[in-house]
């Protein structure tokens, strides 16, 4: 089977993938083994769950520790892709391309006169 080069474009049984190791993780507060993966996805064979934890480290969406039982943690691009979250790479290519930032307010200096005397100061 062919993937895709970008993480936006997985496939329906790596994103399940993705979305029980986020999930067992968020409800256990440790990474799952390759086994609760599978009976969280309705897989039968663990190999094929982690063939797809092998596509999603490829993409960078994950890092796995070998020889570790409970060694698949979602990284921030894994994170971002399952919460939908921008990254912060999503939030630099949004400032490179709309431009210059806009002032909050238009300059004082153009308004202000350098001669007028100092507020609360009464000239006699």
């Amino acid at each position: 089977m062919t993937y895709s080069p970008g993480p936006s474009r997985l496939t329906p049984a790596a994103r399940r993938v993705l979305v029980a190791i986020h999930d067992l993780s968020e409800a256990r507060g440790v990474p799952p083994t390759l086994r609760e993966i599978t009976e969280v996805t309705g897989r039968r064979a663990w190999s094929t769950v982690a063939h797809h934890v092998t596509t999603l480290q490829r993409l960078g969406l994950v890092h796995s520790y070998p020889g570790q039982p409970r060694g698949t943690y979602l990284t921030d691009a894994g994170r971002a892709e399952v919460t939908e979250a921008p990254t912060i790479d999503d939030a630099a290519r949004h400032l490179r391309t709309s431009g210059p930032p806009a002032r909050p307010w238009p300059s004082t200096s153009a308004r202000t006169r350098l001669d007028a005397p100092p507020l609360g100061r009464v000239d006699p």
